[in-house]
């Protein structure tokens, strides 16, 4: 009998006792004796109270002691207990205080959580041993990246820490180091192996990722770059060129509803260098809090499934009443804005929202909207002509103001010293195509 009730557990998921006892023709008494046992031997949690009691059996995951404990931290640098996580054998169940729900996989909002881009690769290469887990994150399993998040310390977006010893939040130092200090350090981060073998490699990254790491200095900033300056190097005067072109873009959005991420752009002889402040992150009395947010990506996956593209999107959202009209137009403003400045990467992982406990809310701040269609790839330096496509289902009113700040955009970029003379021709061309 334990041996059919175990298999109709780990086929269900989650069950009473009482569908159990209907499934094995007994009685409930008899069911509580066989789950008993299996509870003593550490196979099955009983979940929940009263009539809302429910059992699962447990899936085992190397390494991992369950339940694997979910915290959130707060934007006042507070620990909050969100639930504890099971893991069974069709996916994963997440007790809450006044909730228990059952996944098919891990749960949709930890799919961010996954090393991603550029810093999962390093991240895949510097845990792959320890966890003996493939090198290429891409490959991972869910195990897998529930193995890291438990495991290895980690500094993922949003406010979820999984982190078997995280107990408290990260600190700050009130103390700054002058901008030249800072420089310095960021230059001494580069020389580590993980960084030199991308720059002896001639700088082109996969897919067009954008080379970038993490630092705490003030505030927590992600840190892209280009490849040393001071060499011959035609990739990287494009990538400074990018980089140069990602701080005005954000600067342009910011400036017309304070609606883009802060950003701070140094081009020294060595190499260009754009700091963007994380708006998932806050510092409170020198305590680093944190703030909930979500990939649009996840958010379709979750509740709508598939959308053309991120108008189709803010219709989508709209109609789901999971965002509101207004955050629906500065969707499709972006996509408008991205479409005149030549972004191509307008995926769904480069849009976000905020997440109110696990509940989206709204669009975070605007990032990484920059003319990704001259990105170098594979040392490739792409030069294709303008080209603009009005995307479907936006208003005059919003590509016209699309229209006014990509011009404003291309003026800045065409006026900034620090851009090559190449480039400049780039944005005289746009120019010229938008007015």
């Amino acid at each position: 009998m334990i041996d059919r009730l175990s298999r109709y557990l780990r086929m269900t998921g989650q069950c009473s006792s009482a569908e159990l006892a209907d499934f094995l023709s007994v009685s409930v008494s008899t069911v509580s004796r066989q789950l008993t046992k299996l509870i003593d031997d550490g196979k099955v949690v009983r979940l929940g109270q009263g009539k809302n009691v429910r059992y699962i059996y447990l899936r085992a995951v190397k390494g991992v002691t369950q339940p694997v404990l979910v915290r959130q931290v707060d934007e006042n640098a507070v620990i909050h207990q969100l639930g504890k996580l099971w893991i069974i054998d069709n996916g994963s169940v997440l007790e809450m205080d006044n909730e228990i729900v059952a996944y098919d996989d891990l749960p949709w909002f930890f799919f961010d959580l996954k090393p991603q881009g550029f810093i999962g690769r390093l991240i895949g290469k510097r845990v792959a041993s320890n966890l003996q887990v493939s090198p290429r994150v891409d490959s991972w399993s869910s195990d897998d990246v529930l193995r890291y998040l438990v495991l290895e310390p980690n500094n993922t977006p949003g406010n979820f820490e999984l982190y078997k010893n995280f107990d408290t939040v990260r600190s700050v130092k009130s103390s700054i180091p002058t901008r030249e200090r800072i420089l310095e350090r960021y230059e001494t981060h580069l020389t580590k192996p993980m960084f030199t073998e991308f720059e002896e490699a001639g700088g082109s990254s996969a897919g067009g990722e954008q080379p970038k790491f993490n630092a705490l200095l003030g505030s927590s900033k992600i840190v892209k770059y280009s490849q040393s300056l001071n060499v011959a190097n035609s990739n990287a005067e494009r990538v400074k060129d990018l980089l140069i072109c990602e701080h005005h873009a954000l600067n342009v959005l910011r400036e017309y509803n304070g609606y883009a991420a802060e950003t701070d752009i140094f081009v020294t002889e060595k190499r260009a260098y754009l700091e963007v402040k994380r708006f998932d992150r806050t510092v409170v009395e020198r305590e680093e809090g944190q703030i909930g947010m979500v990939s649009l990506e996840s958010v379709i996956a979750e509740f709508i499934g598939y959308v053309e593209n991120w108008s189709d999107a803010a219709d989508k959202l709209l109609a789901q009443e999971i965002i509101k009209p207004d955050q629906a137009e500065l969707l499709k403003l972006w996509l408008s804005f991205s479409r005149l400045i030549g972004n191509t990467d307008t995926h769904n992982g480069n849009v976000s929202l905020f997440l109110d406990g696990i509940t989206p809310s709204k669009l975070t701040p605007a990032y990484d909207i920059l003319p990704m269609a001259y990105m170098p790839n594979n040392a490739d330096i792409p030069t294709p002509k303008v080209k603009i496509v009005r995307p479907d289902n936006i208003s005059d009113e919003i590509w016209q103001q699309a229209t006014l700040l990509a011009g404003d955009f291309w003026q800045r970029v065409s006026d900034d010293s620090r851009v090559s003379e190449s480039f400049k021709t780039i944005a005289s061309d746009w120019l010229k195509a938008i007015l």
